[in-house]
């Protein structure tokens, strides 16, 4: 299946190139939270039911948006200062509007990023440090949405409006709180090194695309929490990809969630109570039991040379008689 995002992640996919590309439909909190309680993989058919334990409320292109919603933001990342806040992008936006719906719009629109213009690239040796790599999109929380809001310190005045757009005549502290996601915490622009680890594994894998001809080498950056996630950067270039099953990773085996409001009979319930566990044996009893183990292994020897004894004179007769032999 392949996947083409246009900006504000509108999202078509297609299962062969030729094909029509038909748009997936918008996100909604609820796909991205039980989409996290599932694995399962993808048929193909966006219109057949997801059947599943637990329940998905919804259709396979439903899933699917939501694994593309975990994936971009777990693994969009871009060389540090690559991007910038754009805080002027729609500020025009907010000029007609009062003091409280600007804090609003700002909260909306504080995500919104541009290619820096003055960026100083930096060597692909440099690319190999995850200090040098920054997460530019938010997060998505346990809820299922991304959250941002900006804190005014330093004074109570309200964000003034001018003929230049927005006066910001206080101190502003933007803070992202992001939560407990797919990412563990991480806020916008936050560097790599500080993403968790999954048990042993490190959550990302630095690589060079030609370790012997530095000329031409590109830095690649490879995503062990969503395995298929690549990032590629060789100066002012970059670029990412995808190739893989849309399933995270996990340093523990997948557990389905237990059955809500079930209990055991009552036939089961009594016999809970009466289990006992039993203890070790002692030496003496172990010593006991392979004694009896030895004597049966010998008894069962003894029957096998028994079998295979010769035949004696009176056997040769019995045998001759049976079956009218005359060796004579």
């Amino acid at each position: 299946m392949i996947i083409y995002h246009m900006k504000y992640l509108s999202y078509f996919v297609t299962n062969q190139l030729n094909d029509s590309w038909i748009e997936l439909p918008l996100l909604k909190p609820h796909h991205i939270i039980q989409s996290r309680d599932i694995k399962r993989y993808f048929t193909g058919d966006l219109e057949s039911p997801v059947e599943s334990y637990p329940l998905f409320q919804g259709l396979e292109k439903h899933y699917l948006r939501a694994q593309i919603a975990r994936i971009t933001a777990a693994t969009q990342i871009s060389p540090r200062d690559y991007f910038v806040l754009d805080y002027n992008s729609n500020s025009y936006k907010w000029r007609k509007l009062n003091s409280f719906q600007s804090k609003v719009m700002s909260q909306k629109w504080i995500h919104e990023y541009a290619v820096n213009v003055d960026y100083n690239p930096l060597s692909v040796y440099d690319l190999l440090e995850p200090s040098n790599w920054v997460h530019h999109t938010p997060l998505i929380s346990e809820k299922g949405v991304t959250q941002a809001w900006t804190n005014i310190i330093e004074s109570g005045e309200d964000l003034q409006q001018n003929s230049e757009g927005i006066d910001y005549g206080c101190k502003l502290r933007t803070n992202l709180e992001i939560g407990k996601g797919d990412g563990d915490q991480l806020d916008i622009f936050r560097n790599l090194s500080n993403d968790a680890y999954m048990g042993e594994m490190p959550p990302w894998k630095f690589e060079l695309t030609n370790r012997f001809d530095h000329t031409n080498t590109y830095a690649t950056i490879r995503s062990n929490l969503w395995p298929g996630a690549h990032a590629v950067a060789r100066e002012n270039l970059l670029d990412y990809t995808y190739h893989g099953w849309g399933h995270k990773w996990g340093a523990f085996s997948f557990t389905v969630q237990p059955l809500s409001g079930y209990q055991l009979s009552n036939s089961y319930q009594d016999d809970i109570g009466m289990t006992i566990e039993m203890g070790d044996p002692t030496r003496e009893e172990e010593l006991k039991y392979l004694a009896i183990v030895q004597k049966r292994k010998e008894k069962r020897a003894r029957r096998k040379v028994n079998a295979l004894r010769p035949f004696s004179a009176a056997d040769e007769d019995e045998e001759r008689i049976l079956n009218k032999h005359d060796y004579e």
